[in-house]
């Protein structure tokens, strides 16, 4: 194994994988095809080339058909990557393959990125009425387990709310569960919690 000792040697390999990079996607040019997509998800951990697939799988069906594929069946670090694109789609764009993103979401294998950037567009997602429970039991069941990441479970909160404007009759639920967390929970969730029992009307 080789331990890199200084910030130059790693500076270095840093330029040659990039480099390395660099030619592959020229060499997909020169071919005539295009750079496949989870090699692109791969080239750059910075929000600028997040922000590049972003726009691209926006403006190709193809590629967005690919992005929801690489986020259901890709390995960790590619799923985790297009989660961070899925999150930053709008919700429209998102409709026809709600059914397959919550799917993964629910998986057990399902990562902090995964479960944070469902719940994030899904806050803003009027759903079809046929996936409304699926997404209700999903968000229930991230906001009630006090091991999961503060932002996967204040998303989660705003998820079910939205969704009790469609299903009013789940309001109690929430309104149940948002007291039954509130003492046990750190600031930023808790700001959530308040602001959700302030909206629905239920005494503090």
């Amino acid at each position: 194994m080789i331990v890199y000792n200084n910030t130059h040697a790693f500076d270095l390999l840093l330029q040659q994988n990039r480099a390395l990079t660099e030619i592959s996607g020229l060499f997909f040019q020169l071919a005539g095809m295009k750079t496949p997509l989870d090699q692109l998800l791969l080239r750059e951990n910075s929000k600028r080339n997040m922000e590049q697939v972003r726009q691209l799988v926006e403006s190709d069906p193809a590629q967005l058909e690919t992005l929801i594929h690489l986020f259901c069946h890709g390995h960790q670090r590619v799923t985790q990557r297009a989660a961070w694109v899925l999150g930053n789609l709008s919700p429209e764009t998102l409709l026809p393959f709600w059914l397959r993103i919550l799917e993964r979401a629910k998986q057990p294998d399902a990562g902090d990125a995964v479960k944070r950037n469902v719940m994030r567009v899904l806050q803003h997602t009027d759903l079809p009425e046929d996936l409304q429970g699926v997404a209700w039991d999903l968000a229930f069941r991230l906001a009630e387990t006090r091991s999961e990441a503060i932002a996967v479970r204040a998303f989660a909160f705003s998820v079910m709310e939205r969704i009790c404007i469609q299903m009013p009759e789940l309001k109690g639920e929430l309104i149940a569960l948002a007291q039954q967390e509130r003492p046990y929970t750190q600031k930023g969730l808790l700001n959530r919690i308040q602001k959700v029992q302030k909206r629905q009307g239920a005494s503090e």
